[in-house]
């Protein structure tokens, strides 16, 4: 049985993607440049909590 979440302006699918790109390239930063595990679990946690936790509703405007 499937299960249909319309969603038509594909909102969470491009959250989901801009979330995965930029996870990737910010633990690959923190390894490659600053050769920092721990920099790269603190940027791999900021991350997750700046893009996929936190929910920024509004206008530009607003949320400046």
């Amino acid at each position: 049985m499937a299960i249909l979440h319309p969603d038509p302006g594909h909102t969470a699918l491009r959250r989901g993607v801009r979330a995965a790109i930029v996870l990737q390239l910010a633990v690959a930063i923190t390894l490659l440049v600053m050769d920092s595990p721990q920099a790269a679990l603190f940027a791999a946690f900021g991350i997750i909590g700046l893009l996929v936790n936190a929910d920024f509703a509004g206008t530009c405007q607003c949320r400046l």
